[in-house]
């Protein structure tokens, strides 16, 4: 993997409730990517990204993680957030060193409080973002 020039790197955040498709997005641009060779599952504790024992007894994520997707030019730094509300102080703090954020919601419920918050932390620390419906 040829590395990009600092110029080049972007972090992105991914923000979202628990259980909104936030690993699925990652993983699978990472797979596409070939960055991985392998999808795994939150529930089965497989998942490529919440490998720390409590995570995979929780089948939740705890803390943010970054993964590397790489493209011709750029490389960007996903951060990948916790979504329940006992670790959202750890999105909040991932909002200082993004460049950018997607914001993940379902397109089969309503707008939930997480999703708002996050919303509200991208307005405090100036963060552009995107709505990704899943």
């Amino acid at each position: 993997m040829k590395r990009a020039e600092p110029i080049n790197i972007r972090n992105i955040g991914t923000l979202a409730t628990a259980g909104k498709w936030r690993h699925s997005l990652v993983r699978g641009h990472s797979l596409r990517l070939r960055e991985n060779t392998r999808l795994g599952r939150v529930d089965d504790g497989s998942s490529l990204m919440d490998f720390e024992p409590e995570e995979i007894n929780r089948k939740i994520s705890i803390r943010p993680l970054s993964l590397i997707l790489s493209g011709n030019k750029y490389s960007f730094h996903v951060i990948d957030t916790p979504g329940y509300a006992n670790f959202i102080a750890e999105a909040k703090a991932s909002m200082r060193v993004v460049d950018g954020a997607i914001i993940v919601v379902s397109g089969n419920s309503s707008v939930k409080v997480q999703t708002e918050t996050v919303w509200g932390y991208a307005n405090d620390f100036q963060v552009p973002r995107v709505l990704y419906v899943s």
